[in-house]
């Protein structure tokens, strides 16, 4: 019997978007961290979370792709109070 995988025209146009999105430098981690900071977990637990949607091994909620795509389009919720609090630059002493 052959499986075919069910037709998702959005989810692989926002997969193949987001792939080059998260190919610059250091935008995997922003993101990461911009949701772990909203959702919880680790930075850690983010990237390895990105990762799998990015491979197509997991599949994100459409609220988690919609969060997403906002933090990449660079609208934020955080308040800039949030974002000096948990600059990444003071914690590393920069």
């Amino acid at each position: 019997m052959i499986t075919t995988r069910p037709e998702r025209p959005y989810l692989d146009a926002w997969l193949r978007r987001t792939r080059k999105q998260f190919g610059a430098s250091g935008r995997l981690t922003q993101t990461a961290l911009a949701l772990s900071l909203s959702e919880g977990g680790s930075v850690g637990e983010w990237r390895v979370r990105l990762r799998q949607f990015l491979e197509n091994t997991d599949i994100p909620t459409l609220d988690l792709l919609t969060k997403i795509d906002l933090l990449l389009t660079g609208v934020s919720k955080l308040s800039s109070s949030e974002l000096r609090q948990n600059d990444l630059f003071e914690s590393s002493g920069i």
